[in-house]
């Protein structure tokens, strides 16, 4: 097939009006029914991109990467304004017909345009993909005032704190050392939470008390020995006297604290994407709960989801630059959405070495961190369950759910483990997962390179579970698209 590329860019030009940019590596003229649209025919240098999990699927988050598109005609002065227009608003690179209209071509790459670099021959549109634009946005950026000396009662923090980022929490977390809010006043901040499920003196538990709904209510409230109160709304604790040592909280930031409900509050809150902007894969994410918590550094979208989604699956942008997640599941047991055969093929396949073709033997998962370790000296003593419990949590960071498997270890005597880190929080949800990465990892795995036409290259995406059977010699019936990459020619990476 004879195939066209198009562009529409959009941008704000000097009198702040939003303006389409068209162009083409054949040049079009639409009809009425497409607006009147005229795509110049000054397309030059179509823009490759990588969009890739890692045929090795370890936890390294997915990527993408978008080179230039390069325009002609710049000699004519007609791309001169474009030095003055603002940008960073979306471009889509379409794919389809020749000549066709554009309802026939299909979006295969999204992204931003950062600047229009327009030089005296070319122009180059200089692209940054959605992905990367979402890991660097700030998960807030309200900061502390440091305010609350000895002569001001408000819980900004001391002078040290100004300016820093305000604490933010989600899901469920325990034992976070809690930002100071006045020392004057017995008051610290974690950030808005739904509950408060233990605080703790130096291993000693305190008993939580009542909530006020605002941080003057708290201020006002006359507190027990021994207890603490709090105000959800602000993220305040105030205990009743100055703690002994280290003072740390446990907490569940949202009532539902599921990794569906948690992803998806982070990228429609902080990460501002529109419900359409998700994908369903999102809700498909296991129901389990899981925590996060950023105390007062600066922290960004990518790096909660990152935290969020450890060692559990990914979350990656579509050639329409929405948000999805993925996690692997053996792919001989999935139902396959696309068939692929020779014909589709451009070359010959090249094999990828991912480290997995010796299957795992053991899978260690690390869950219910503890954001603080406290050593035996720097807790009381373990007289009563409750201290002993808290000693139990703190004096190790993370809990482990192991799983070995007898067979693969009496066949491979070099097995792997495989390690993963995740942020669980419970024993049951950890066993599940380390069940699940035997049956991913238990058996050999290979990855292939694939070179392929265009017009397969359309039909998949990363995660797409891909029938390859008709394919001779690969050595695989199912996989998983795994990469993505135009440079120009496509190719896919599959694992299986």
């Amino acid at each position: 097939m004879n195939t066209e590329t198009r562009i529409r860019a959009h941008y704000r030009d000097a009198a702040g009006v939003m303006r389409t940019l068209h162009a083409s590596d054949a040049g079009y003229r639409a009809g009425p029914e497409e607006g009147h649209a005229t795509y110049v025919d000054d397309l030059r240098v179509r823009p490759a991109w990588t969009r890739t999990i890692g045929a090795g699927l370890d936890p390294d988050p997915a990527d993408t990467a978008y080179s230039a598109i390069t325009l002609g005609d710049a000699a004519s002065g007609r791309y001169d304004a474009l030095r003055e227009a603002a940008w960073g608003y979306a471009v889509a690179v379409l794919e389809g017909p020749r000549g066709r209209p554009t309802a026939e071509f299909a979006v295969v790459m999204t992204g931003i345009v950062e600047r229009a670099d327009v030089g005296w021959r070319d122009v180059d549109l200089i692209l940054r993909d959605r992905l990367q634009a979402l890991r660097d946005r700030p998960i807030t950026e309200a900061t502390l005032a440091g305010t609350a000396t000895a002569g001001g009662r408000t819980p900004e923090g001391g002078p040290s704190l100004a300016d820093r980022p305000v604490p933010i929490g989600w899901g469920v977390v325990e034992a976070i050392p809690p930002v100071e809010g006045n020392v004057h006043d017995e008051t610290v901040r974690i950030g808005p939470y739904h509950a408060l499920t233990g605080v703790a003196d130096m291993g000693a538990p305190l008993t939580v008390g009542a909530m006020y709904p605002d941080w003057a209510a708290l201020q006002a409230a006359t507190l027990a020995p021994g207890t603490v109160a709090g105000c959800p709304a602000e993220g305040l604790i105030r205990t009743e006297s100055p703690p002994v040592g280290a003072l740390l909280v446990s907490a569940r930031f949202q009532a539902v604290s599921t990794l569906p409900a948690l992803v998806r509050a982070v990228l429609e809150g902080p990460g501002g994407l529109a419900p359409a902007d998700i994908l369903a894969s999102v809700d498909a994410l296991p129901a389990w709960d899981a925590g996060w918590w950023t105390g007062a550094e600066a922290a960004t979208v990518g790096d909660v989801l990152d935290g969020l989604l450890s060692g559990v699956g990914y979350w990656h942008d579509d050639a329409l630059g929405r948000i999805g997640a993925w996690r692997p599941t053996p792919p001989e047991l999935a139902a396959a959405t696309v068939a692929l055969t020779a014909d589709d093929l451009a070359g010959a396949p090249e094999l990828v070495a991912t480290g997995l073709e010796v299957p795992a033997g053991r899978l260690e998962v690390e869950y219910r961190r503890a954001w603080t370790v406290l050593s035996e000296d720097q807790l009381v003593p373990a007289d009563t369950p409750a201290r002993l419990a808290w000693r139990d949590l703190v004096t190790r960071e993370t809990r482990l759910s192991a799983r070995d498997s007898a067979a693969v270890q009496a066949r491979w005597p070099a097995y792997r483990t495989v390690p993963r880190t995740t942020a669980l929080a419970s024993a049951a949800d950890a066993a599940v997962l380390a069940g699940d990465l035997e049956g991913l990892f238990g058996a050999p795995r290979r990855a292939w390179r694939l070179g392929t036409t265009r017009e397969a290259a359309r039909l998949v995406d990363l995660g797409t579970c891909v029938d390859l059977s008709a394919i001779p010699r690969l050595g695989l019936t199912r996989a998983w698209v795994v990469g993505l990459r135009r440079r120009p020619r496509p190719e896919i990476t599959v694992w299986g």
